[in-house]
């Protein structure tokens, strides 16, 4: 450093041991340069990654650029100030190099260098933030606040009060130091303020988070909720009052993200499971393990928890800072210190405070968006596996089940994400703190350890039967669940019979053991509560105790006391923590568990049905034979079915002679053990039920069903299903809601909308499952006429009907006897 400086690097006799701090000029010319130009430099680069792994992922900004207002203006004025005058301090400094009296040491030239390309850098970045539609940059602003606290120490204002002058001020470095700094202040102070909203929007509406384009120190302090919270206040809040979330934690991003993760999973765990079967890999069966919805989570929104668990780390030194900062205060107290020492101590006090304040609720805002993104994603996933349940997985999860698992047990792993860093971090605090108090209080720190070490066992064995009555009590709420969906789905039934009172019983009894099983739970949980609310007062009785016995020359001087006191009340905190900790993680385990099972429930085949150009027919089965789940008996066995195009097919059969079964072999919610289903390439199936499906919506939208509007093809399905008369009738028209939560309406009605949405589809095969059973015989036959037979809408297509009236088998082309099956135990056939 002597040959870059010409003097030493450091002094720290200067600068802490005497009444006023003296920096060196070889620190202040090296140090407090690089340290804000190398973020500067270090922070762009990081930046353009981030922009090229977002350009990867499809967010590219579709706003044009910023206009260039007063503000943008007066910034790029302000750096081009600084890069002239930076360059002709360097020009002086060559000048006075050359003259033979004057020496210019190295590291000058290394400041306005680095100084001159940090600041070029900065006005492209400051253009670039224009050209992008940016309206604020954190990392300028913060560079600008970082350049100027540092530039104060290189300014002729700390010459000022130093002592370290010669008694010669050079004039021309003067006036460039005084410019430059109070170009920084000027350009840091505007840093902070935000340009007008222009042309932020993506499209033609918002379409972005507004917290993005607040200013720094808005984002630091949350001032950009004041807008909301006053607007909530002074008026009836609604949704479309909010802003819009960020496309990285909206749920269609999410969502794919975590379905790809959890992909991988599984097919990491089939790969282990044949590996352990063929005998490749060596590993023993309890380290085989199945797919994690867990480590799912964690890879596929990593960014979010990695930037949370830095600051929890960063929290976790900097709430340690006041114990040690008063102790030093305590000390100065009773030394012959210089007196800015004490102010020191007195202002780092305060920051820690204030810091780790920060600290903590950027972290709680951290952790709550990393936890509710994931609920988001497994809230999707639930819904996605909905639809795509097989028969047997439908009879194994109830309605009731899947309801109590979205509502309970995806809250549990939201708060179990929201918890997540608490899991390392507090057992880190407290040795930590432990660490400190050896400092202080020596070997009977260890008191308090050993303390610690007996709660633990006892905390242990809480836990293991916290987790079994945690199992036990959501067993009894589904059993609860189940039995009341049964019970609504019956009513009708329950109520004719008077059979109230004994289900009620039923339901009571399944109630009491869930309450018996809950206040078991509350028990062993505030038995866990108590043992780590009293774990503190005694590891601290315990350490006092241990300090004054084991030698008379321990005394509880004020310092030791009193910053022991501090560290044990950390450490309270973090114990207290600890069994809700347990309490969450127990029950966080047990939904896991349960999410798991349901996410890996069987589903339904990905092309159960294949597409097949060769094939004449419409619907061919070659020797198929179905079953409802793989593994079962066969429901259905040899069918050989073949089906011309453009024909009516009749399908009839005794009741339970697999009907209906047949349907859903050629829909694919069966499963082919044997043959195969192939339609016609490019064929579109429709599907009428025996028992209409209507959505709570309104008749258009169950008629349309996401379909475009065609109005002449809506206006003559209408027509040809016979529903004009009752859209009369309705009070709304077809804009009338129906469904469970809308107008009730008939099971003719139902069955009616349930035809024209198959119409309106224009498919090219229809599966009509005895569509006219629910509608009257004039009704029917109108139907029949205009949709069904040879001069209806469906003349053209293939249809399948089954169980049809004696009109229906007079004109269909071909009647199809199924004449046998018994459900796994015989057999079925088609007969022509």
């Amino acid at each position: 450093m002597v040959y870059f400086c010409d003097s030493e690097f450091w002094n720290w006799d200067s600068f802490w041991n005497s009444d006023v701090p003296t920096l060196t000029s070889c620190f202040r010319h090296s140090v407090l340069v690089f340290v804000p130009c190398a973020f500067l430099w270090i922070a762009s680069i990081f930046n353009f990654f981030r922009d090229r792994y977002d350009r990867s992922d499809n967010f590219q900004r579709k706003n044009g650029p910023s206009p260039w207002t007063l503000l943008t203006i007066a910034k790029l004025m302000l750096t081009t100030t600084l890069i002239l005058c930076s360059v002709a301090e360097a020009i002086y400094l060559l000048y006075e190099d050359s003259l033979p009296y004057r020496h210019i040491t190295k590291v000058n030239y290394f400041s306005v260098g680095f100084r001159i390309l940090t600041f070029i850098l900065a006005i492209y970045l400051q253009i670039a933030q224009k050209r992008e539609g940016d309206l604020n940059s954190y990392t300028l602003s913060l560079f600008w606040i970082l350049f100027s606290l540092c530039n104060f120490f290189t300014s002729p204002f700390y010459d000022a009060i130093s002592v370290s002058l010669d008694g010669f001020i050079d004039p021309s470095l003067f006036i460039f130091g005084v410019i430059t700094f109070t170009v920084l202040v000027a350009e840091a102070v505007l840093s902070l303020f935000t340009d007008p909203q222009y042309n932020i929007f993506w499209d033609a509406e918002k379409d972005e988070f507004i917290m993005k384009h607040q200013p720094l120190l808005s984002r630091l302090f949350f001032s950009w909720m004041n807008r909301i919270i006053w607007h909530g206040y002074r008026n009836v809040f609604e949704v479309d009052k909010l802003d819009v979330l960020t496309p990285k934690m909206r749920t269609a991003y999410v969502h794919q993200k975590l379905q790809n993760q959890w992909v991988k999973e599984e097919n990491r765990a089939k790969e282990m499971l044949e590996e352990d079967k063929t005998g490749v890999t060596g590993k023993k069966k309890c380290c085989q393990r199945g797919p994690s919805l867990l480590l799912a989570i964690i890879k596929a929104l990593w960014p979010y928890l990695l930037a949370a668990a830095v600051m929890e780390f960063i929290y976790s030194f900097i709430v340690l800072l006041p114990p040690i900062l008063l102790d030093y205060l305590i000390t100065y107290i009773g030394n012959n210190e210089p007196t800015w020492h004490g102010y020191v101590y007195a202002f780092a006090l305060f920051l820690a405070a204030c810091f780790s304040t920060l600290l903590f609720v950027h972290n709680q805002n951290f952790l709550i968006t990393a936890s509710i993104v994931p609920r988001t994603g497994v809230d999707a996933a639930f819904y996605r596996k909905v639809l795509r349940l097989s028969s047997s997985s439908r009879s194994r999860f109830t309605v009731g089940e899947i309801c109590n698992m979205v509502a309970v047990d995806c809250q549990w792993i939201f708060e179990l994400i929201w918890s997540l860093n608490s899991l390392w971090s507090c057992p880190m605090r407290i040795i930590l703190v432990i660490a400190l108090l050896w400092q202080y209080l020596g070997i009977a720190c260890l008191a308090g350890v050993f303390v610690m070490v007996l709660i633990m066992p006892i905390s242990a064995k809480l836990a293991s039967t916290s987790h079994k009555l945690q199992k036990r009590q959501m067993g009894w709420k589904d059993s609860r669940l189940r039995q009341m969906a049964e019970i609504l789905s019956g009513i009708k039934v329950l109520k004719l019979f008077a059979w109230e009172i004994p289900f009620m019983k039923s339901i009571s009894a399944l109630r009491e053991k869930e309450a018996k099983t809950l206040r078991k739970l509350a028990f062993v949980n505030g038995s866990v509560v108590f043992l780590w609310i009293c774990a503190p007062f005694l590891v601290a009785i315990s350490c006092f105790v241990t300090y004054v016995l084991i030698d008379e020359k321990n005394v509880l001087d004020p310092s030791t006391a009193f910053v022991s006191l501090t560290l044990f009340n950390t450490l309270r905190t973090n114990m207290a923590t600890i069994p809700q900790l347990i309490a969450q993680l127990v029950q966080s385990r047990v939904a896991f568990k349960r999410v798991t099972d349901f996410l890996l429930s069987e589903e339904l085949e990905e092309k159960p049905v294949d597409d097949d150009t060769a094939i004449c027919n419409a619907v061919e089965i070659d020797g198929g034979t179905f079953c409802w789940t793989n593994g079962e008996p066969p429901f259905l066995r040899d069918i050989m079915l073949s089906v011309p195009r453009g024909s009516l097919v009749a399908v009839v059969g005794r009741v339970g002679a697999g009907k209906s079964a047949l349907f859903s072999a050629i829909l694919g919610e069966m499963h082919a053990t044997e043959g195969a289903v192939r339609i016609m390439k490019g064929g579109r199936l429709a599907y009428v039920p025996q028992q209409p499906w209507i959505q709570n919506a309104t008749v258009r939208d169950n008629i349309l069903f996401v379909k475009p509007m065609d109005k002449s093809l809506y206006d003559a399905t209408i027509s040809r299903c016979c529903l004009r008369p009752d859209l009369n009738v309705l009070p709304g028209g077809d804009y009338t809601e129906i469904g469970e939560k809308g107008v009730n309406l008939s099971g003719g009605q139902k069955q009616r909308i349930s035809i024209a949405r198959a119409v309106y589809q224009d498919a090219d095969i229809y599966l009509l499952d005895d569509p006219l059973s629910a509608v009257d015989s004039h009704v029917g036959a109108h139907i029949f006429h205009h949709v069904i037979g040879p001069d209806g809408v469906l003349q053209n297509k293939y249809a399948a009907e089954r169980r049809p009236h004696c009109h229906i088998g007079n004109e269909a082309k071909e009647i199809m006897r199924i004449a046998k099956a018994i459900g796994g135990e015989g057999f079925s056939d088609v007969e022509e």
